[in-house]
């Protein structure tokens, strides 16, 4: 891991006085980047010794926390935001998990690709992290760019555990596991209904695995999902 400076210009889903209130060189930090042709290989072993999900990327520790990576600012409104960038070359994707996490209520994290073509529709919140970690929705490119915003009187801890670096593209269907069968395969006939309830999933930060939405008699909408 290396820490370095970048200027980036302000390409975060968020409201735009915020964004000019934030200042525009930011601390990055940068690990190693993904060895497709090593990782490919070791998946066709690991698929070839059993059922299992799909690796869609590679975890890469980070030590550190809100103190020691990123830099803090205060805010014309009185707010302090805290901000870095983690980068690691060639990756489809990014994603961070923090296996000690607390955010206070009123806390924000936005996190947007530096080049623009990828942001969160909204901020991670208190809620998030009301188990006590967090682990964030991919984004798509190579450099994360990820901005926390506390009351100013609040105080937040997020300690780093892992960069989630992908090396399979969003979207691109996954290889069929073992222990699924695609919808479009003849297996599928008499299952149309139900195809819309399919979904991938990301576990743990560095795989995918399928399962579906489910209703319940009561029929309120709950969000429940399935999986294996």
């Amino acid at each position: 891991m290396s820490v370095l400076m970048l200027l980036v210009p302000a390409v975060l889903a968020m409201p735009q006085d915020l964004q000019a209130s934030l200042p525009v060189s930011i601390d990055v930090v940068e690990v190693k980047g993904p060895s497709r042709k090593t990782l490919i290989a070791e998946d066709v072993q690991r698929r070839a010794d059993g059922p299992g999900p799909v690796r869609m990327a590679v975890g890469r520790a980070v030590a550190g926390n809100l103190q020691t990576l990123g830099s803090w600012s205060t805010l014309p409104d009185g707010r302090r935001a805290w901000q870095a960038v983690f980068r690691a070359a060639t990756a489809e994707h990014l994603s961070l998990s923090f296996p000690e996490a607390v955010l206070p209520v009123g806390a924000e994290l936005w996190l947007a690709a530096t080049d623009g073509r990828h942001a969160l529709s909204r901020p991670l919140t208190h809620a998030d992290a009301r188990h006590g970690e967090l682990w964030t929705p991919l984004v798509q490119g190579d450099e994360l760019r990820a901005v926390l915003v506390i009351p100013a009187d609040a105080r937040a801890h997020l300690e780093m555990g892992k960069v989630h670096v992908g090396f399979r593209p969003i979207g691109a269907p996954p290889p069929q596991g073992s222990c699924n069968i695609d919808v479009v395969c003849p297996e599928a006939e008499g299952w149309e209904e139900e195809i819309g309830a399919a979904a991938v999933y990301g576990m743990g930060g560095d795989f995918w695995c399928s399962g579906s939405m489910l209703s319940n008699t009561a029929e309120d909408e709950r969000p429940l999902f399935s999986t294996a």
